[in-house]
């Protein structure tokens, strides 16, 4: 009998560890890394620009990579169920009907079109801040370790300054995140959990798919689970 052995998605991200201490992620490719997870401004002007350039003009070691990425999560269940539990003492049939229809109402709008004319969906906006900066070895020293922890520092209250009202980004934020990017659907796995988790036993790359997803590339693109898309060359 031949058994087909296929490379696990999970390889094609680095991050392996997180300690909570420090805040820092330790990846495969020898680097350190930390996040943070902020608000969009609705706007900005000189002063704003300014800011930003004293975060990028920090003094980054050679070979940091620095990732800002605006996402349109799906990810509203922390939502409902806050808006579930202020309401827990009204026990009146009426208001109760309504508060469940309501939780109907917009979680299912996160999940498909509330407007068939529009096609808009709920989501919830997030800017990502992300930075890796390389290690001499495979483990950090101690040289490494003060060095990160110090621009960290400083990013978060850059961040703060600019007005994105940053947020740790930690091992559970995490894995929530990349779940909810990778995992679509209804009963995708990460809609059975309200807070954020990361088992601290396993790999957090290995966290990050549910069990039923893969990802894979045929002729008419890249798919993962059931959905796929295309990447189109630009000039």
């Amino acid at each position: 009998m031949n058994t087909q052995i296929h490379p696990r998605a999970s390889q094609l991200f680095s991050i392996l560890a997180y300690d909570a201490e420090d805040g820092l992620f330790l990846t495969e490719d020898r680097s350190l890394a930390f996040g943070f997870i902020c608000q969009p401004l609705s706007g900005a002007d000189l002063a704003v620009a300014d800011r930003v350039n004293v975060l990028l003009n920090q003094d980054w070691p050679v070979e940091t990579l620095l990732q800002v990425s605006l996402w349109a999560s799906p990810d509203i269940d922390a939502a409902l169920a806050l808006m579930q539990v202020r309401r827990m003492a009204q026990q009146q049939p009426f208001h109760k009907d309504m508060l469940r229809a309501t939780v109907e109402f917009l979680g299912q709008g996160a999940q498909s079109s509330l407007d068939s004319a529009a096609g808009m969906r709920l989501r919830r906006m997030q800017v990502l801040v992300t930075v890796k900066l390389p290690m001499a070895g495979a483990m950090p020293t101690e040289g490494d370790l003060r060095r990160v922890a110090e621009l960290r520092l400083s990013t978060f209250q850059s961040l703060g300054t600019i007005g994105l009202r940053p947020e740790a980004l930690g091992s559970g934020h995490y894995v929530r995140l990349l779940s909810t990017i990778l995992n679509w659907g209804a009963d995708a796995g990460w809609h059975d959990r309200i807070s954020p988790e990361c088992d601290p036993a396993s790999l957090i790359r290995d966290q990050l798919f549910d069990f039923d997803k893969s990802l894979r590339v045929d002729a008419r693109g890249l798919w993962l689970g059931d959905r796929f898309g295309t990447a189109k060359a630009k000039p």
